[in-house]
């Protein structure tokens, strides 16, 4: 349908969203893709999402729109660790799905623009948040003045011209935030394993602190030796606290987060 949606419009601006089911659990690939990957069914699974994804690349190359089309390939969280194999791996972070640890919220970002975005790595912070104001600043759209936005326009940092605008992020688990990052250092406040399982939720006296420059496993806190560090993001989540204006929570509601 993605092909389809894209043929259909290929001749006016369009904006397709494809939110894969998969590698959720439970997974599945297609007779063409069973037994194809060295790295069992979970491998198998990538490998087709990764056709389905060159399908759509060769076909903005076929009707000749790749050079004014914006491509972004992520995804919303980190491998879920209790499904072992079938859940993939985050490496050499920490954690994985519903945790507030890197391995849960830190996951690759691929932007692919032919002509405008120069091939490179880019190590800076960013957020699926900065999507919205990016994109909109691309297609030429006001942003919203009356509100405070999370998110921030990216673009610089596609073209090679500025480093990233984001130098903080604050980590949430439901509406309770868990953790804060500011530049390389990240401040733990409150841990806890995925959905009951792994470690019990605890709310820390003293938070922990770790350079992810340095420790992107996150294994040596280092709040003794940066206490500084550590205030300067408490004071950071206090101002953000003040700003928010909070509103009804409609997940909640429907049972979709435990409290």
């Amino acid at each position: 349908m993605s092909i389809s949606f894209i043929e259909e419009n290929h001749d006016r601006p369009f904006f397709l969203l494809l939110a894969h089911n998969l590698p959720h659990i439970p997974l599945f690939a297609s007779d063409e893709f069973t037994g194809r990957s060295d790295a069992g069914l979970f491998g198998d699974v990538i490998e087709e999402i990764d056709h389905g994804v060159g399908q759509i690349v060769n076909k903005l190359k076929e009707l000749e729109i790749e050079e004014q089309t914006l491509v972004v390939f992520t995804s919303d969280n980190g491998p879920w660790l209790a499904f072992r194999t079938h859940g993939g791996s985050a490496g050499l972070l920490r954690g994985g799905k519903g945790m507030t640890w890197e391995g849960g919220m830190r996951v690759p970002a691929i932007f692919w623009w032919p002509e405008t975005i120069k091939p490179e790595i880019v190590t800076d912070i960013g957020s699926t948040m900065d999507l919205f104001p990016t994109v909109s600043h691309l297609a030429g759209v006001p942003l919203p003045d009356d509100r405070i936005l999370d998110g921030f326009d990216l673009t610089p940092v596609l073209t090679g011209d500025a480093e990233s605008p984001r130098k903080e992020m604050l980590f949430y688990r439901g509406t309770t935030l868990y953790a804060a990052r500011k530049g390389n250092f990240k401040a733990h406040f409150i841990i806890e394993g995925a959905y009951g399982q792994f470690e019990k939720r605890r709310v820390l006296d003293t938070p922990l602190l770790f350079d992810l420059g340095e420790d992107p496993g996150e294994k040596y806190d280092v709040a003794d030796k940066h206490p500084r560090v550590l205030a300067e993001i408490e004071v950071m989540v206090e101002m953000h606290k003040q700003n928010l204006v909070k509103v009804k929570d409609q997940l909640a509601r429907q049972g979709l987060f435990n409290k």
